[in-house]
């Protein structure tokens, strides 16, 4: 530490810890080490009488000589110069209401933290500051800052202070604030040691250089407190603040008209706006008079003119000198044309190397992209991660304002960072397996409610003869379509917007698109209509443009266009819309990919994740995710530390099985550590994940020659991220497959069949439109007895319940579809969707039979993380909603004899016929069961499970056929974590039913 002498000390919310000493500074003491701060950082003073740490983890620092605060690594100190009651400060406290309260020698005052913090930003000049001395009740300089500490805040809000005289409690609801405003008045005016009368303008002769202006504010309460701000117009642009100070000054105005303004504010910092004023004028001198300027101006081209013909003279002579000097010049001009030659060859190379300058600052630019996504990760991480906790509504429509303009300067700054890769030669595009048809459909989802607002029709064609299937990069070329449809959808007032595909072209290995976005907007002339694929051109490009942009979509369209080898033109008339066109070459597809089986979220809880990331807000935020899917992350800082804890968990043979990997670290990047970890035998089990904020050239195929898993890009959305978990986890084992990305995330989603139960008609169509955009189907009740009829005719994958309708309401529905699922043994999953968002509210929906909860108003991306977190649970714990199997003892257990006869109306040679048939087919139907499981094929598992589950029945065999139906619905589900067991238990089932089964076979073969 700086100094022994320790004044206080407190923690902050990262868990380090600050002390502040006696003539040492502040000190922090974090990861074992102590960090200085001294006035050479941006102290106020080294000598600290009190600590605090607010909820947004700033420190707070008195001292004798001011206030400081230290936020994001920078000091900012606050004086009585800016408005504090003064600069001793010797304990503070923080009220329920924002403020700050702070003892010092002279008593206790007040302010706004959001003044403070305002000021600090710049967004304030001063501060205000309310105090409370002798005439409240205090005497002046009791406070002790010799008492730590020397103050408290109680639980009901009471802030106490200790005092040599006894102790001191204010009540921060019980202060009144003086709302009288102080009369202003301008007392008299002293020019050059003459007084001038102030309640009238003067007209005051040349020559005055000293001006002395005598103010005052009235107030019968706390006189001194009265501060002032004065302004000379005509002289002064800003308001000068004077503090308590009732005197101005000036010296050496120039003449002109001028107005002395004065204002005043009250002990609490109410100000009077209006304040007084005094105007006059200062008489110019004669020299400073128009007719001077003037006669000075004549005289100046008399001798210019007088100048002129010397000149003339002078130069007539010098081209007598120059006649004779024109062979030479001759000569000399001959010997600088070869100069010139070699300057032209000289700035040859210069062009050069400032072509070469040029792409290397493009080379830097687009490197930044990990620099600037790394920060912007962390701004839609943690504001995600905060929507997620109980927040008011004026919280919550703050950070989604955080959210969308954070969205919003990401779009800005993918279009620089993609404009700066393509010029530097660093973009790359991706090789996978997507559907078109899907692509074009999400596509064209994205503004399908933009062009409903504006009347608009928007379709989308594709030719029947292109494949459905093709190998390309889909992100691209849903990044050229969305900047495409979106000018269309932006420029079209009236009409239509429609997305035709057309084949060109076929091989056997690639096909030839063309795609074609037509609007009936406003046009683009001619002459426009090239330079719009320019960087940094618009159509508009005035201040007073209707339609703003950043200049550089087209331009990146054109480039992407190019480098999927086609190009990109226009037909456009002015006020008939416009036609873009653009080819493109995709490659076909020789034999799919193995599939991907997400794991079901039960498999996740308890599982180690290995979190590698040199960004401390990044790993926080990674670790913050994972635990609330309750798995169990580690976080490391690099790439050593992970290898360590790789090495150290095979050791103690507890393995990682999953690993995230950030792509941009420093001494060991994301790729190299990924190279080791395959390369070491005890590492290889681990499935490899990477996240990176900037994709590079090579990056997709590295990850494939590395066998990753997964590469997605920052920032990661949650549900983006869990479902790539899940992926990856449940893919087959020794079986090639795509690299799970952004891409293949989205086209694995399930599309539901939804029955929206909401009596109101604008929610109707607001439900609608959300649901239908994220690709399910939806059928809409108006009431809850139509909602229940409705489930009786029609199956739902999920019910959107609205709690409070007529007829019957969501609670009531709820109930009645839970008691019919008692008897039939199913469960429908059922979402409340209710404008009640009050305590308790949540926890009468669930006890109602409900399986989740959102509030009303309600927000796209909060209904989809419900949505997905209701069928994720739902589907995770279908296998323990069935019943288990029945024990196996007797024979009465196993099987149904009387029950199986009962079905054959009583035929026992039937029945031998049938058991014979059975026994023989037995072993075929176990084998492709165990097949589909080996091969973790879900379609065949439940065709398999389905035939013995038939077989099973006619015998009335009750274990072997719910234990067939547990792997059926698996199948059906796509979830096969548990499959092994259920086989298992089938097959013990089985074998006693052929122990009690084989002797009634028997007496057919005889």
């Amino acid at each position: 530490m700086s100094n022994n002498h320790v004044r206080a000390i407190i923690d902050d919310p990262e868990g380090n810890l600050w002390i502040g000493t006696r003539g040492g500074g502040l000190n922090r003491f974090k990861d074992g080490k102590f960090t200085v701060f001294t006035t050479n950082d941006g102290l106020a003073n080294d000598i600290i009488n009190s600590l605090y740490c607010d909820k947004e983890g700033s420190i707070w620092i008195t001292t004798r000589t001011g206030l400081s605060r230290f936020k994001d690594g920078k000091f900012t100190t606050y004086t009585a110069k800016d408005g504090l009651f003064g600069d001793f400060i010797i304990g503070i406290l923080e009220d329920d209401r924002g403020n700050f309260w702070m003892s010092s020698n002279q008593g206790i005052f007040y302010v706004s933290k959001k003044e403070l913090n305002d000021f600090a930003q710049g967004n304030l000049k001063s501060i205000t500051s309310g105090s409370f001395g002798p005439r409240n009740g205090l005497t002046a300089g009791t406070n002790d800052f010799n008492t730590q500490p020397s103050g408290w805040k109680a639980r009901d809000g009471k802030l106490w202070f200790a005092s040599t005289n006894g102790l001191v409690m204010i009540d921060p609801k019980d202060v009144k604030l003086n709302q009288q405003l102080p009369p202003v008045l301008i007392e008299w005016v002293v020019v050059d040691n003459d007084s001038v009368d102030p309640q009238q303008k003067v007209r005051l002769s040349p020559g005055k250089r000293n001006f002395e202006f005598h103010y005052t504010g009235l107030s019968f309460l706390l006189p001194e407190r009265v501060r002032f701000k004065y302004k000379l117009e005509g002289h002064d642009e800003e308001w000068f603040d004077a503090g308590t100070r009732r005197v101005a000054y000036y010296t050496d105005l120039t003449p002109g008209d001028y107005r002395f303004r004065v204002k005043a504010c009250n002990n609490d910092g109410k100000w009077n706006e209006t304040g007084a004023s005094f105007e006059f004028y200062l008489e110019p001198h004669f020299y400073q008079t128009y007719s001077f300027y003037v006669f000075s101006v004549l005289a100046a081209t008399a001798l210019g003119t007088g100048l002129y013909r010397l000149r003339i003279y002078q130069i007539e002579a010098r081209e007598k000198e120059l006649v004779l000097l024109v062979d030479e010049r001759t000569k000399a001009l001959q010997e600088e044309i070869k100069e010139r030659e070699q300057t032209e060859k000289q700035l040859q190379t210069a062009k050069e190397a400032a072509e070469a300058a040029s792409r290397a600052k493009s080379e830097f630019l687009a490197n930044m992209s990990h620099e600037i996504r790394t920060p912007m990760n962390g701004i839609l991480g943690m504001t995600g991660l905060a929507l997620d906790t109980e927040l008011t509504s004026e919280q919550r429509d703050y950070l989604n304002m955080v959210k969308t303009s954070a969205d919003s300067l990401l779009t800005v700054i993918n279009d620089i960072l993609d404009f700066s890769k393509i010029e530097a030669g660093k973009m790359d595009l991706d090789r996978i397996e997507f559907n078109l048809q899907h692509c074009l459909d999400e596509t064209t989802k994205t503004f399908a409610v933009r062009a409903h607002q504006k009347g608009l029709e928007l379709t989308c064609q594709i030719q029947p003869d292109i494949p459905e299937t093709l190998l390309g990069d889909p992100g691209r070329l849903r990044q050229i379509l969305v900047n495409l449809l979106g000018n269309a959808v932006k420029f079209t007032d009236q009409g239509e917007v429609e997305v035709r595909v057309e084949m060109q072209s076929q091989t056997k290995t690639e096909v030839h698109l063309q795609f074609s976005v037509r609007d009936t907007g406003i046009g683009i002339p001619a002459g426009k209509q090239q330079a719009i694929f320019e960087a940094f051109t618009q159509v508009d490009g005035s201040t007073t443009r209707k339609y703003g942009g950043t200049g550089l979509g087209l331009t990146i369209c054109a480039q992407l266009v190019q480098m999927m080898g086609g190009h990109v033109w226009v037909d456009s008339q002015v006020g008939q819309g416009s036609t873009f066109h653009f080819t493109v070459h995709f490659g076909l597809q020789e034999a799919p990919a193995a599939r991907f089986h997400p794991v079901p979220p039960a498999d996740l809880q308890g599982l180690p994740v290995l979190v590698v990331d040199d960004n401390s807000t990044n790993r926080q935020l990674l670790g913050e995710m994972l635990r609330h899917w309750q798995m169990e992350p580690t976080l490391t800082d690099g790439g050593r530390s992970a290898l360590a804890a790789l090495s150290q968990a095979a050791e103690i043979g507890k393995h990682f099985p999953l690993v995230l990997l950030d792509a941009h670290m420093p001494e060991m990047d994301g790729f190299t550590l990924a190279k080791q970890i395959k390369q070491d035998p005890q590492l290889t089990g681990a499935t490899l994940m990477m996240l990176s904020s900037g994709g590079q050239r090579g990056d997709a195929t590295r990850c494939r020659e590395l066998g990753m898993a997964a590469y997605l890009t920052k920032p990661v959305q949650q549900s983006e991220l869990l479902q790539a978990i899940r992926m990856v986890l449940g893919a087959p084992s020794g079986e090639p497959a795509n690299v799970v990305t952004r891409h293949s995330i989205c086209e694995s989603r399930r599309s539901l069949n939804i029955l929206l139960a909401e009596d109101n008609p604008v929610n109707q169509k607001l439900a609608v439109s959300l649901l239908e955009k994220q690709g399910h189907t939806v059928v809409v009740a108006g009431d809850g007895r139509e909602a229940l009829t409705t489930l009786e005719l029609q199956r739902f994958d999920l019910v959107l319940m609205d709690v409070q309708m007529p007829e019957m309401n969501g609670f009531e529905v709820a109930e009645a579809i839970r008691e019919r699922e008692r008897r039939k043994g199913t469960h429908l999953p059922i979402l409340a969707m209710t404008a009640h968002a009050m305590k308790g509210d949540r926890e009468r929906c669930l006890e109602a039979g409900m399986d989740g909860y959102v509030s009303k108003p309600v927000r796209a991306r909060q209904l989809d993380e419900e949505i997905q977190k209701v069928m994720m649970t739902y589907i995770g714990e279908a296998e323990e909603r069935m019943p288990a199997p029945a024990p196996l003892a007797r024979e009465e257990a196993v099987w149904d004899r009387a029950g199986a006869l009962a079905r054959l109306d009583g035929d026992e040679e039937l029945l031998q016929e049938l058991v014979t048939v059975f026994l023989d087919d037995l072993p075929k139907l176990l084998a492709g069961i165990r097949e589909s499981i080996l091969r973790r094929d879900p379609e065949a598992l439940e065709r398999e499970a389905h035939k013995l589950k038939g077989s099973v029945g006619n015998f009335c065999a009750r274990t072997a056929h719910e234990t067939a139906l547990r792997l059926e619905t698996m199948g059906r589900a796509g979830h096969l974590s548990f499959a092994e067991e259920r086989l298992a238990d089938l097959e013990e089932a089985i074998k006693c039913l052929e122990l009690v089964l084989a002797p009634i076979g028997k007496k057919v073969t005889l």
